[in-house]
Parts: structure tokens; C-alpha cells; sequence
């Protein structure tokens, strides 16, 4: 929230307005805070992660590193397929195509 930089509240989400804001590429949704700040004052906006599922032991790579959307480039300019998960606007989930042993580079733009 604009008025509590780097602090983060937990909130249980009841509702998601499902039109998208097309200018600001936002969403309006509806929570209640787990532990409300001291304070909310008028207009206050803030930026929020919605956790949908947690997984353990997932591989995640930037999202920069994708070539033609399910592509890698590996050693010695290889490109190998990978398999998509979940993916936001930095990173994305590795299904399969490659492992932790694996090194991968970043695309030269």
C-alpha cells in the first residue's frame, strides 16, 4: 500500500471483479485484512499478490529466458522444448525439459 511501504498485510479474498481495468491492467477485488494496518486513509491503492497454490521443489526460471514461448537456450546455443506451468510477469514454472543440473542463458535481445 502507498502509505505502508515494504510492509506486508495478509487479507482472505471474497470476491474478484472479473473485468479487467484495460488502462491499468488491474482488478478489483473485495478482502478482509488478517491483521489490519492502524490506519486506512481515502484512496489508499495498493499492489497485491493473489496465492492461488503453493508448490515445493518447483523449478522456476525468469520469464526473459524463454525463447518462442517454450523454449531454452542451453550450452552451446542448444535449444531445447520445455514444459509451462504457472507464470506471472517475471517468472515461470518448468514442468519438464530440463532439470536443476541444467544451465540455461538468456536470450540476447
Amino acid at each position: 500500500m502507498d502509505s505502508y511501504k515494504g510492509q506486508v498485510f495478509q487479507c482472505l479474498v471474497s470476491k474478484i471483479n472479473p473485468i479487467m481495468n484495460e488502462r491499468t491492467k488491474s482488478f478489483t477485488i473485495e478482502a478482509s485484512f488478517i491483521d489490519p494496518p492502524k490506519t486506512l486513509y481515502p484512496n489508499l491503492t495498493c499492489e497485491a499478490n493473489i496465492i492461488i497454490q503453493q508448490k515445493t521443489n518447483s523449478i522456476t526460471i525468469p520469464r526473459a529466458y524463454l525463447l518462442e514461448g517454450n523454449y531454452v537456450l542451453l550450452e552451446k546455443g542448444k535449444k531445447t522444448k520445455v514444459i509451462t506451468g504457472l507464470k506471472d510477469y517475471q517468472k515461470v514454472e518448468i514442468l519438464g525439459g530440463i532439470t536443476t543440473n541444467d544451465y540455461i542463458y538468456k536470450p540476447i535481445e
